[in-house]
């Protein structure tokens, strides 16, 4: 749930998520305001779901062409969650 995603999602102590939103299926599109925590700067993660296999894989095409893959693998302590992303070089 979006509302959940604005409590974990924080590439440092500084930063923060204060709006997401997420349509999980294929066509729809996910959203993740990120934002510096002393209101400096701010931007939107955003891309639409490719392909979605509840419980098993998530991929997305990125508002920059980036291909991102979230896979999703049972253990026996738990699921296993294998994020990967499509890398641009200059």
């Amino acid at each position: 749930m979006p509302k959940h995603i604005t409590k974990w999602n924080n590439a440092s102590e500084d930063w923060h998520t204060p709006y997401a939103e997420n349509d999980l299926r294929e066509g729809g599109k996910m959203l993740a305001t990120m934002a510096a925590k002393d209101g400096s700067f701010s931007f939107d993660f955003w891309g639409v779901h490719t392909k979605v296999l509840p419980l098993q894989e998530i991929k997305t095409t990125l508002g920059d062409d980036r291909k991102m893959s979230v896979t999703f693998i049972p253990t026996n302590n738990g699921v296993q969650v294998i994020k990967g992303y499509e890398h641009f070089y200059n």
